[in-house]
């Protein structure tokens, strides 16, 4: 348990850090709350869990990092990070814990986000592996395929970084402006979503057939009645 000594020297210690290195602490002590996974190998399988104290809050923090609060998705999604984590025959900790941060750091709202998240963590691996290929290859189709193919997972990330960075801007917080109602208006009860006001469609004049005007004149005998004379 901390005590009023501890805090104190903790003041100190920041007291003489530079600005740059304050700045840095403080988003340290601001990054995402979610655990850390863990895996670890039983019966010749390998179990993966997180390394709160208690897994079962562990895994409710990972579910609440990850966007949904249902937590059989979250585990949908952890076992969807830790097949890409496999290094041939083993897996990787280290590379669990990358690809979870990547997912988590998009900050993902809900689980079309935590998805598309998956799949730019996926795309951004095969890419970094067809740029290795690529730069090992030592026949010159070998480098063109792999070449090829880092030039499709490269336009791939940037879609998909795009469709998360849109689907983030798309959710709109319901603003309530103040409202004067006069006598025999209406007032509309409920929350009011702000939306972007936008110019409207410029709208391109029509510009008459010079060949063919634009309204033709009726034979004389349409237009005027004959007066039929009386008979004698």
């Amino acid at each position: 348990m901390s005590t009023e000594k501890d805090y104190e020297r903790y003041e100190q210690a920041l007291s003489k850090l530079a600005p740059s290195e304050r700045q840095a602490v403080e988003n340290f002590n601001g990054r995402s709350p979610a655990p850390r996974l863990t895996a670890q190998e039983r019966d010749g399988k390998i179990s993966i869990s997180n390394d709160h104290p208690d897994t079962a809050i562990g895994m409710l923090m990972l579910a609440q990092a990850l966007g949904t609060a249902d937590v059989d998705f979250a585990r949908g999604v952890i076992g969807e990070i830790a097949d890409l984590s496999w290094s041939g025959r083993q897996m990787s900790e280290s590379e669990l814990n990358y690809l979870r941060s990547i997912v988590v750091g998009m900050r993902p709202q809900n689980p079309v986000q935590t998805m598309l998240a998956v799949e730019l963590a996926a795309n951004h691996k095969l890419l970094l592996e067809n740029a290795r290929r690529a730069a090992n290859a030592n026949i010159l189709e070998e480098r063109e395929s792999a070449i090829q193919a880092h030039h499709k997972l490269s336009r791939n990330s940037a879609a998909l970084a795009e469709a998360i960075q849109r689907l983030h801007g798309a959710q709109g917080q319901p603003v309530v402006h103040n409202v004067s109602i006069t006598d025999g208006s209406q007032a509309i009860v409920g929350n009011v979503t702000q939306v972007r006001n936008e110019p409207p469609p410029a709208v391109t004049p029509t510009v008459p057939n010079p060949e063919r005007p634009a309204s033709q004149d009726r034979p004389r005998r349409e237009r005027v009645q004959m007066q039929k004379r009386p008979r004698s």
